[in-house]
């Protein structure tokens, strides 16, 4: 989606998101990693899930949200 509307988003962007969340700090909290804990859905999840398959029916690239599906292992 975001290439289709031509923004630049430079893979440093991406590789920060991935380090952010798997550097989550234990003591500290969020629903996010409740729910990463608990092993339920994910808003990542749900929002790359949509984003891939909006991309798949108009036929562009989602490269990244389609590896954040392969990483976390869920697509919605």
């Amino acid at each position: 989606m975001a290439i289709s509307d031509a923004a630049d988003l430079a893979d440093e962007c991406l590789n920060e998101c991935i380090q952010k969340a798997f550097n989550y700090p234990e003591d500290k909290s969020s629903s996010m990693y409740v729910d990463y804990q608990y092993k339920g859905t994910l808003v990542l999840d749900a929002k790359n899930g949509f984003i891939s398959g909006f991309g798949r029916i108009h036929n562009d690239s989602t490269p990244h949200n389609d590896n954040f599906i392969k990483m976390f292992g869920n697509d919605n």
